[in-house]
């Protein structure tokens, strides 16, 4: 079975500090997603061959 999806979650102490850091340091707009209190969806990436890899930032 191949993944057709991937989400890496990076755990951190300050989510709007490391929010704010990941938008400035990979210019990026406003969160696409904020599903729950403490976790924001930075992005999304999809390969050539149509997988798709997710950045999101959680509250640890």
């Amino acid at each position: 079975m191949r993944p057709k999806a991937v989400s890496v979650g990076i755990p951190v102490r300050d989510l709007v500090a490391a929010t704010t850091w990941y938008r400035s340091a990979f210019g990026l707009d406003e969160p696409d997603l904020q599903p729950v209190e403490g976790v924001v969806d930075l992005f999304e990436l999809t390969d050539p061959d149509g997988n798709t890899i997710g950045f999101v930032t959680e509250l640890a």
